[in-house]
This record gives C-alpha cells, structure tokens and sequence, in this order.
C-alpha cells in the first residue's frame, strides 16, 4: 500500500523510505501512560469561612479539575441539583 502511495505521488528512495519509517512508527505499540496520581483535593478551613461569610450570594471554590472543593450555603441552594446523588437502578 505504501508502494502505491509513494509510486502516485513520486517520492524518491530516501522519502520513501521515510514514508516506511513514519508508518512503522505509526503502529508501534505504545505503552499506556499513566496518570499521576492527585492529591485529594482539601480546602482550608480559613477559605471555607470565608465562604460562609458570603450570605447574599451563591458562592464556590474549584480546583484546576473543576471539582467543587467548598460552596456556602446560598451555592448548594442554587447548585442542589448538582449535588443530588442519582437513583440506584
């Protein structure tokens, strides 16, 4: 198949050898990478009474995942949906 490719749109020896290389490498097996393990995210008390001092309005803290780490309690009213746990089937 390569030889057809490489014969229809002219490549030299060294390009075609190239074009070889590329589609070897191509179709290595890879080793799959694994994740690094996060530390469980936490947040300082200081940030959650910051938090609960915000009264009048729905207030949240995230990480870089998008995981809610903190809410006050005007968040989880407006956010309640978000936080229910769906039905065991």
């Amino acid at each position: 198949m390569l030889d057809a490719v490489a014969g229809a749109v002219q490549l030299d020896d060294s390009e075609q050898a190239y074009l070889s290389a590329l589609a070897r490498a191509a179709s290595a097996p890879s080793r799959p990478r694994r994740q690094p393990r996060l530390p469980t995210p936490e947040l300082r008390p200081s940030i959650q009474r910051l938090l609960d001092s915000i009264v009048g309005l729905p207030a949240f803290v995230r990480n870089g995942r998008l995981d809610v780490l903190g809410i006050n309690t005007m968040g989880r009213a407006m956010y309640s949906l978000a936080f229910e746990q769906p039905d065991d089937p």
